[in-house]
């Protein structure tokens, strides 16, 4: 919440590894027609047998193998790449 706080205009994925692969992704209102987090999330998590859930706003998800976490990111970064019509490094 304190991101979104200070970049209320931001859209951020954060994606984690431990037992299991974990995603929470936020999308600012005014982007939601064109990104929904609810399918980021899950076509992030894809990679590692996972989906989330959630509404297009704010959206969660896990996977039970986090060994494909570094596929996850390359996955979110290039989904929401093309969906925003930007390039995410």
């Amino acid at each position: 919440a304190a991101l979104s706080a200070k970049r209320p205009d931001a859209v951020v994925m954060l994606i984690g590894a431990g037992k299991t692969a974990a995603a929470l992704a936020v999308v600012p209102k005014a982007l939601e027609g064109e990104l929904s987090a609810k399918d980021w999330v899950n076509e992030a998590l894809q990679v590692c047998g996972g989906k989330g859930g959630g509404k297009p706003g704010r959206a969660q998800g896990a996977a039970r193998d986090p060994t494909n976490v570094a596929a996850a990111e390359a996955a979110a970064k290039q989904y929401a790449g093309a969906k925003l019509s930007i390039e995410i490094s």
